[in-house]
């Protein structure tokens, strides 16, 4: 996994991460989509300040839902292992909604913990969080006397793979996988299988009385 910084907010997000004390946000400036919202709910006074609770807002933006998770840090006193529990907890939420892009808000726990260190412990989050343990996970063997079961394996696990493939190309969100990306997709695997393909744009398809699968493109 790839952490990357940035000075500023990235506009193409899925989640988002924002501490808060005592029901106020200090200096985090937010983009303009979501700041109205969080500070309504902040506003409302209805949050608990107890370090680690949290709240959920699903905000509608861009065409797509975006999550934004806000979490308390408490007023100050709490130590750091509540600080990265309450992060860890909240970042679980954005994996919870396989969110791909999540952005975290650094700067306010900084000012809330007057610990300008916690920051280097929170970036460890995103790769704790997505942690799994695989080296135990079962690995099946079949047991056959039949011939030709060799080509039927391999068989089966080029349909396997492709089925998968095609599960990860539905499963992006559609601001992402849209028309033009999956033909992109299709071109890259063309190449890589030395294979050719053809990709029909808009007019071409209008031209075919596509309309069911530009129907979907809209969409």
């Amino acid at each position: 996994m790839n952490v990357k910084i940035y000075k500023e907010a990235v506009p193409s997000f899925d989640a988002a991460v924002i501490p808060f004390s005592d029901e106020q946000l200090l200096s985090t400036e937010l983009p303009e989509v979501i700041s109205g919202p969080v500070k309504a709910a902040l506003s409302a006074g209805k949050l608990a300040a107890a370090c680690g609770s949290v709240y959920d807002l699903n905000l509608y933006l861009d065409g797509s839902f975006k999550k934004v998770v806000l979490v308390s840090l408490g007023d100050g006193s709490s130590t750091n292992r509540e600080v990265f529990l309450a992060f860890a907890k909240a970042l679980k939420r954005c994996k919870d909604a396989s969110a791909a892009v999540t952005e975290i808000f650094l700067d306010n726990a900084a000012e809330i913990t007057h610990a300008p260190e916690m920051a280097k412990k929170i970036m460890e989050l995103p790769h704790l969080v997505s942690y799994q343990f695989n080296h135990y996970r079962s690995v099946p063997v079949v047991v056959t006397s039949a011939a030709g079961m060799e080509r039927l394996a391999r068989e089966a696990a080029h349909v396997a793979e492709s089925t998968m493939l095609a599960r990860d190309l539905v499963n992006h969100p559609s601001m992402f996988m849209d028309p033009e990306q999956l033909a992109k997709e299709c071109e890259a695997l063309a190449e890589e299988l030395g294979i050719e393909v053809q990709i029909y744009d808009k007019k071409q398809a209008e031209e075919m009385n596509m309309g069911a699968f530009l129907a979907v493109g809209r969409g």
